[in-house]
């Protein structure tokens, strides 16, 4: 499994634990007892729920030239929305479960959220790690690295010294 499909796994993975909860059925009346939850708890796990929706969606996005365009930041935000969106619809007819525009804000607050945690990842200054490399097909690529390393008199770079070793089985460039 490469590294694309391992990100997709989990994406589904994950947008099936959010939507599943979310369409559980709930007691109701009599049936429903046990602790309660402090007031505005939900709200926050509806946030946190399509937050991780939207982060791990916008993982699963080829990371050429590594920055994120707004175009793909919104994509992703309007897909885990669009989601949490559908959810809210269908909880009309669910037994124990209504729909609620706040329960949507909610969702779309932590979707943005999501996406803004990527973009920030991104912008942090990581350098490619090898499974973002081999999503893009650049597993082979130092990531500029020869462009800011140190060059030495014969023109090595630092990284290609550093690679330079027994124990190391990549080929030197």
């Amino acid at each position: 499994m490469d590294a694309f499909e391992r990100r997709a796994a989990i994406v589904a993975a994950i947008t099936t634990v959010v939507v599943t909860a979310s369409l559980l059925p709930m007691p109701t009346g009599s049936e429903a007892g046990g602790t309660v939850a402090p007031p505005g708890s939900d709200l926050v796990m509806h946030a946190v729920g399509y937050a991780a929706v939207a982060y791990t969606l916008a993982r699963t996005l080829p990371t050429r030239g590594r920055r994120r365009s707004l175009l793909a930041l919104v994509g992703v935000a309007v897909a885990a929305t669009g989601i949490g969106a559908g959810v809210e619809l269908a909880q009309e007819f669910v037994p124990g479960r209504t729909p609620s525009l706040l329960d949507g804000v909610a969702n779309a607050v932590g979707a943005v959220g999501g996406a803004l945690l990527w973009l920030r990842r991104d912008r942090g200054g990581d350098r490619d790690s090898d499974a973002d490399r081999e999503v893009d097909g650049n597993a082979d690529s130092d990531s500029n690295a020869d462009s800011t390393a140190d060059r030495d008199r014969d023109g090595d770079s630092t990284a290609d010294r550093d690679r330079d070793s027994d124990d190391d089985p990549r080929p030197i460039r």
